[in-house]
């Protein structure tokens, strides 16, 4: 839950801070309306938050993962986190003090959500009270959603961002034009080193090459533009990809189907 702290282009809002949660698994659901920035916070408690509608922009240290309808994202205990709405999110947030999950949960991590666990998530959100009975059919349930919820899989959804200032700099003019087609040694010309020494610090500090770092933010931008309605080619073209083959080639190794059907809501397919 949150709230609102300025009404402008972006506005701004604070989480509603929690002392103590009333139980092991505490359940939330609530709209953040698009525009919103929900400003840099940290929860005692590890939290598994899941957007039944819109896709949300979560920043943590010096990452940021996109995280679309389909998918739920884990954050451990104490992680100081940001949320950046571009669109309306109906969110349902799961926090969590079990200890051994917590434990279980040691880093952040973007994951398929299936269609029996978005259910799940749902009902528990809106129906199972808060002061629930742990040794009761409500504690049951929420004791197999949250068995459920550590088995799900990874997604590749995430993208991290160098340290270095330079690198940074690099990684934030792509951002702002994901069409740009200047190559890692174009870059390292502009920031007058060679191109093995980008290379291999873009490559240290990410955990990806160069390449395959700007393949994975345009992907990710292509996310937002199908939610929005954009055609395949439209998207293609924008994002600065040759030909809409080349683009949907793309998506489909990054995401398992071509860009038609990454929202279907019955797909199983989907890849991890």
């Amino acid at each position: 839950m949150v709230s609102r702290k300025a009404d402008r282009a972006t506005r701004l809002a604070q989480t509603l801070p929690l002392e103590a949660l009333p139980r092991p698994a505490y359940f939330r659901a609530y709209r953040i309306t698009a525009g919103t920035l929900v400003e840099p916070h940290v929860h005692d408690w590890c939290q598994f938050a899941f957007a039944r509608r819109g896709i949300m922009h979560v920043r943590v240290s010096n990452s940021t993962m996109i995280v679309p309808p389909q998918y739920g994202m884990w954050l451990p205990v104490n992680t100081r986190h940001s949320v950046w709405a571009p669109e309306d999110v109906d969110l349902e947030s799961i926090y969590i003090s079990d200890p051994a999950i917590i434990a279980a949960i040691a880093r952040c991590r973007v994951v398929l959500v299936s269609d029996l666990v978005r259910a799940f998530i749902h009902h528990v959100c809106t129906v199972v009270r808060e002061d629930y009975d742990e040794a009761g059919k409500d504690g049951m349930k929420v004791q197999v959603l949250l068995d459920l919820l550590g088995d799900l899989p990874d997604a590749p959804l995430n993208l991290p961002l160098p340290e270095d200032t330079k690198l940074l700099y690099v990684c934030e003019q792509i951002q702002a034009n994901p069409s740009n087609t200047l190559g890692a040694g174009e870059w390292a010309k502009e920031l007058n080193i060679s191109d093995r020494t980008l290379a291999r610090h873009f490559l240290k500090q990410t955990g990806m090459t160069f390449h395959n770092w700007k393949q994975r933010l345009r992907l990710l931008r292509s996310l937002e533009m199908l939610k929005d309605g954009t055609s395949v080619t439209a998207v293609a073209l924008d994002l600065g990809y040759s030909s809409t083959s080349a683009f949907i080639f793309a998506f489909r190794s990054l995401f398992g189907c071509p860009p038609k059907q990454f929202y279907a809501t019955d797909r199983t397919d989907r890849i991890v």
